[in-house]
């Protein structure tokens, strides 16, 4: 069974990617499968079947006897109108050579009877008559030279019986026209027979010849020879043809090929998924670990929650090793935006504390960047936000610090902390940069630094009219420092205006 699946799987490798170059038609399927299935039951047979053709030489022969002629020096009518009597007579001059009396009547033989006939009877008769005799035994010898034994069409490959039967079928005729032309002559010798003393016309024959016949038989019998000569080859090639051709047959009717595409896709996204359940092992691993340490710090996490929210009902709880959300000790669901953001600022807050706490410490090595703390929360959160930022960061154990937002009630309340007021310098003396991130018409962006009336009021209000109010007392307006800003400055200006 397993050599057969391999030879099936070499066979299929071999066509699949032409499958109807493999493929034959009905008939030359039916002949490659009879090569195929063949048994070496012949023998050899023989090549050479040809024999010299006499057929223009005696017709030649025969021309020449019919126009020689015998000499009659005494006339004999009564012999020349009676053919048997002329043989009759011709046998008996010999038996009464030096008789007086006829041997048959026993009446006295007349004086010079005997001369007489054999003057009659002549020597250039008697070779015409020995040359219509030998000429005659050719034309017999001839017709047995027809009578070839050929060897059995069953005696050769099926594949080459049609052209060698139509080869013999075809020397059968050329024989039988070939006896025919023999027999002509024979009858021209019949009538020189019966007139000896005269010239006979010819009649006309055909010259048959038999090459062609001959060369057909022999192609045919060369042929099954050249065959069995390379049978074994002949079969191994014609075993794998229709091999080919099976395979290819039954591969098209199952669509094979769109099979095995789908196959080879099939096998492709499962290893991508075993790659991904691999990294998945690996990162839930890793995840577990982290949580395990997390646990340590779930009362940080709680409390910091706690002190947002301004309430307790929310919590995070671990069981089995997993962080779930409980509110008043049932799963939390249907969680407001806030309460989102404050869960998610908690956390964050509290892997950062995990980070400090790990041997050796990795915040110093850690840069920090919280964007927007208090995005969702209402304002009452602004205060309990700046407090969180403000212990949390009091001592300078991290690599760099950046906070955005888009509220600058927050921002102000940031100011009057030591993370970036006025009092806040860097270990050179250098007083701490302030940024704001400008949005430009070609859909880009650009950081650039705060103008310094944004930081040197407590209400956003009182910092946006100081700088329209300084821009509309200066002469010079092109010079204005904040003259990108004015835009911007004026609409928000209008809106807390209105508000």
């Amino acid at each position: 069974m397993i050599l057969i699946f391999h030879i099936l799987e070499k066979l299929t490798g071999r066509v699949k990617n032409d499958l109807p170059k493999y493929i034959l038609s009905n008939t030359e399927r039916d002949k490659i499968k009879a090569d195929a299935v063949v048994t070496k039951d012949f023998e050899p047979q023989n090549e050479d079947y040809n024999f010299s053709e006499g057929l223009e030489t005696l017709a030649e022969k025969v021309k020449t006897i019919l126009e020689d002629t015998a000499p009659k020096s005494i006339p004999f009518p009564e012999l020349d109108e009676n053919p048997a009597l002329f043989d009759w007579v011709q046998k008996g001059i010999k038996l009464h050579e030096g008789e007086t009396e006829c041997k048959f009547c026993t009446k006295t033989l007349p004086q010079n009877r005997i001369k007489d006939l054999n003057s009659y009877y002549s020597k250039k008769l008697t070779e015409i008559q020995d040359s219509i005799a030998n000429t005659q035994e050719k034309i017999e010898a001839e017709k047995e030279k027809l009578k070839i034994t050929f060897p059995d069409k069953k005696n050769l490959g099926g594949g080459f019986q049609p052209d060698y039967q139509k080869a013999i079928d075809n020397y059968s005729e050329t024989a039988k026209k070939y006896k025919t032309q023999l027999s002509i002559l024979e009858k021209d010798l019949k009538r020189k027979s019966s007139d000896y003393f005269n010239d006979i016309p010819v009649t006309e024959i055909e010259i048959i010849s038999f090459k062609e016949d001959f060369k057909e038989i022999k192609k045919a019998v060369k042929a099954h020879n050249d065959w069995l000569a390379e049978f074994d080859d002949n079969k191994k090639k014609a075993l794998d043809k229709i091999l080919n051709h099976y395979v290819a047959e039954y591969l098209q009717a199952e669509d094979y090929n769109k099979k095995e595409s789908d196959k080879d896709e099939a096998v492709t996204i499962i290893s991508n998924i075993n790659s991904k359940i691999t990294t998945n092992k690996a990162e839930k691993l890793a995840l577990e670990a982290q949580l395990k340490s997390s646990v340590k710090g779930q009362k940080e996490l709680n409390d910091i929650l706690e002190i947002l929210l301004h309430r307790n009902d929310i919590k995070i709880e671990i069981k089995n090793d997993i962080f779930t959300l409980e509110r008043s000790g049932h799963p939390a669901s249907n969680l407001s935006e806030g309460e989102k953001s404050a869960i998610a600022f908690a956390y964050f807050l509290t892997e950062l504390k995990a980070l400090r706490n790990d041997a050796p410490p990795k915040l110093p090595n850690t840069i920090v960047f919280i964007d927007d703390p208090i995005s969702s929360l209402d304002s009452n959160h602004i205060f309990q936000v700046r407090s969180l930022l403000q212990t949390f960061f009091k001592e300078e154990n991290y690599a760099q610090l950046f906070i955005s937002t888009h509220n600058f009630e927050f921002f102000s309340v940031m100011l009057d902390t030591n993370l970036f007021g006025s009092k806040n310098k860097d270990t050179n003396g250098n007083k701490r940069p302030l940024y704001f991130i400008k949005r430009n018409d070609n859909n880009s962006s650009e950081i650039k630094k705060l103008p310094l009336s944004f930081s040197s009021y407590k209400s956003e209000y009182v910092g946006l009219f100081h700088t329209i109010k300084e821009f509309n007392e200066l002469a010079d307006k092109e010079d204005f420092t904040n003259l990108l800003i004015l835009p911007n400055a004026v609409r928000r200006f209008l809106e807390l205006y209105i508000l």
